[in-house]
């Protein structure tokens, strides 16, 4: 116990008998916080409360700034993604257009190919000919050429 109670004071602290701000404490239910404190309290109180209604007002504002902008950012991306996917089209078109000409440049390149095979086997062939035809007459080898 402190200086100055004793043991029967202390027990005394909630009876009706007391007095003080804590007097009706022992005896019912607990008084609301704000009855504790006087007025000046109470207007620290409802000026705390006030500000935090405007920071939570300002915070609302901003949040559903943020959501209009998140929502046009929304609509530009499922635009593009339009875009992407169109584009996306024509590639696939375009690749298959350009597998096409691949295959047809091979198959003329390899026709080119055998044409000029055939042409290297008739000069061959006319060359032979005239080799033969100048040589038995002549005799030389050498104008056979």
């Amino acid at each position: 116990p402190e200086r100055g109670m004793t043991s029967d004071s202390l027990g005394d602290l909630g009876s009706p008998r007391s007095s003080g701000p804590l007097a009706s404490l022992g005896t019912g239910p607990l008084p609301h916080p704000t009855e504790l404190f006087n007025g000046t309290e109470e207007s620290r109180q409802l000026l705390r409360l006030r500000a935090d209604l405007r920071l939570a007002q300002e915070q609302k504002e901003e949040f559903e700034k943020a959501c209009v902008r998140l929502a046009h950012e929304t609509d530009q991306l499922k635009h593009k993604l339009s875009d992407y996917e169109e584009l996306k089209g024509e590639l696939s078109g375009l690749q298959q257009k350009f597998e096409g000409a691949l295959q047809c440049i091979g198959e003329l390149t390899e026709s080119l190919d055998e044409q000029r095979d055939v042409v290297e086997m008739y000069r061959k062939q006319v060359n032979q000919y005239f080799a033969t035809k100048d040589g038995a007459g002549t005799g030389d080898p050498a104008t056979a050429k």
